[in-house]
């Protein structure tokens, strides 16, 4: 009996570990489609993904995409492709962050973390608009004009990104205390958040550190996540 009870009290770590798992292998197929390369990227970026999702004019996007030919269409095919898993991507990432949030606020019986739910939900909802306008501009380069477009684009990209910032470093409170893991997962989602004000008002280099902390973030609480499901498999082995 000790054993079974053991087993369902870690049903929760259980499924937060698989749900990394599942961001970890979705973030690798995204990396094989998404494009590596681009005519043209705004200055301190690095990943055309991220720098697609923050251009801010008409000439960007064309600059972005190039002349029109070959190349073109394979990037926009590349783009169209990767955004299409990407919708499933942000469902496993939004439920990750949400059940962080549920165990925290389980854990600790405090209603702050249940909040966190609802800015996970709010990234991905983000997440899932912002698909919508890049998949809108890559299909009809043609237009010639975007402002319209980038402003909503604009708007979305900063609900899902401002909205990760904040669940990290929501969570932040409740893994301080937690091993050496939870303190550098703190300090870096601290960090990121600082950042992410910074960049909010002008994008720039520290735009792409902005985005480069949430996914250092998003890999650390993974691990925390096998380190809890390890914790609880050794108090099962000895029960």
């Amino acid at each position: 009996m000790p054993k079974i009870n053991l087993i369902k009290n870690r049903k929760p770590e259980i499924l937060i570990s698989i749900l990394g798992l599942g961001i970890i292998i979705l973030s690798l197929i995204l990396r094989s489609i998404f494009p590596t390369e681009v005519p043209w990227m705004p200055e301190g970026f690095t990943t055309p993904i991220i720098a697609f999702e923050f251009l801010l004019t008409t000439s960007e996007v064309l600059m972005f995409f190039g002349s029109a030919g070959p190349e073109q269409e394979a990037l926009v095919e590349a783009m169209l492709t990767g955004h299409k898993i990407d919708n499933v991507y942000l469902v496993v990432y939004g439920l990750f962050l949400a059940g962080w949030s549920l165990l925290a606020a389980r854990k600790t019986r405090n209603n702050f973390f249940y909040l966190l739910i609802f800015f996970a939900i709010l990234a991905s909802i983000g997440d899932w608009y912002e698909n919508k306008q890049l998949v809108l501009i890559a299909s009809n380069l043609s237009w010639g004009y975007f402002d319209g477009t980038l402003f909503e684009l604009w708007l979305c990209t900063w609900l899902k990104w401002g909205s990760l910032s904040i669940t990290l470093a929501g969570l932040s409170f409740f893994t301080w205390k937690q091993g050496w893991t939870g303190k550098i997962f703190a300090v870096v989602s601290a960090i990121t958040l600082i950042l992410g004000g910074i960049a909010f008002f002008e994008r720039s280099a520290i735009t792409s550190y902005f985005t480069l902390g949430i996914t250092l973030g998003f890999v650390l609480l993974i691990i925390k996540s096998f380190v809890l499901l390890l914790r609880k498999a050794d108090s099962i082995e000895q029960a």
